[in-house]
């Protein structure tokens, strides 16, 4: 199951906006459910030095990896978030960065520029701009109340 999983799982966060990479490396720390050092994941997947430090950068960023400092040791370990609802709140954000956003500010420069001509196709995007409005503040909240 372990290895099907580490199959799919890249193909699934790719539809979110990551590398398979990036998926490779969270399904791999998903599964193994430890921390782990940037060498051990290098070697386990056979990736490059700046591949991997690239891709863990961009989960971490996007809160799908937690970076852990250990005292007394040189490297950084790396764990995947493993909570549902804290994987799904990242990912939904990730999602509303990568694609809702650039929709919502287009929402408000065209509601800036359009004239009552406009009105006809711009009713139902100004629509689509408060709903992702709405879209946003709910995934914050579930973010916020973890």
């Amino acid at each position: 199951a372990s290895l099907l999983f580490q199959e799919t799982w890249p193909t699934i966060l790719k539809s979110w906006g990551l590398s398979k990479t990036a998926g490779r490396i969270h399904a791999f720390l998903l599964a193994e459910g430890t921390a782990m050092s940037q060498d051990d994941i290098m070697g386990a997947l056979d990736i490059s030095r700046g591949g991997a430090s690239t891709q863990l950068s961009i989960l971490e960023q996007a809160g799908l990896v937690d970076r852990l400092r250990i005292l007394g040791q040189r490297h950084d370990q790396f764990r995947a978030i493993s909570d549902p609802v804290a994987l799904f709140g990242a990912l939904q954000l990730r999602h509303f960065r990568q694609t809702l956003r650039p929709l919502m500010n287009m929402s408000r420069t065209l509601s800036a520029l359009a004239s009552q001509q406009d009105l006809t196709w711009l009713t139902p995007i100004q629509g689509l701009g408060q709903q992702l409005e709405t879209q946003q503040a709910v995934v914050e909240h579930i973010l916020d109340s973890q």
